[in-house]
């Protein structure tokens, strides 16, 4: 169920470990919310088209998006999107020489009845 999407200017060096910090995302969600781990999905999306402000090119951005199912608390939420800024801030630390990043996160509802799943499991031969 979580949708996790991590979406960044390409100014922030695209070959950073991201793996190693959607770990961290999937870990901690699932510690904060009670969330089955094996259910956290996530992804990263550079954008090579993107304007900061004025636009000017030590502009760079890192927006995390974390979607859950509707009904946790507003402390949860407020946990989830502190816990997610945290981990950005440390992730982007050293991300890029003389770039002002900025870092938000967001965490938004998703409706139950208007989500649909299907589990596959595949056979090798």
């Amino acid at each position: 169920m979580p949708q996790i999407t991590l979406e960044h200017s390409a100014n922030l060096q695209p070959e950073r470990p991201w793996t190693n910090l959607l770990g961290h995302l999937h870990d901690q969600i699932a510690g904060l919310s009670g969330i089955d781990i094996d259910t956290c999905k996530s992804r990263v999306v550079t954008l090579d088209k993107y304007r900061v402000g004025d636009g000017a090119e030590d502009k760079a951005f890192a927006h995390l998006t974390i979607r859950i199912f509707a009904g946790r608390s507003p402390a949860v939420k407020t946990e989830l999107g502190r816990a997610g800024l945290a981990l950005l801030k440390r992730h982007l630390a050293d991300a890029g020489d003389g770039l002002d990043i900025q870092l938000t996160v967001e965490i938004r509802d998703i409706d139950r009845e208007a989500y649909f799943k299907e589990r596959l499991t595949s056979t090798r031969p």
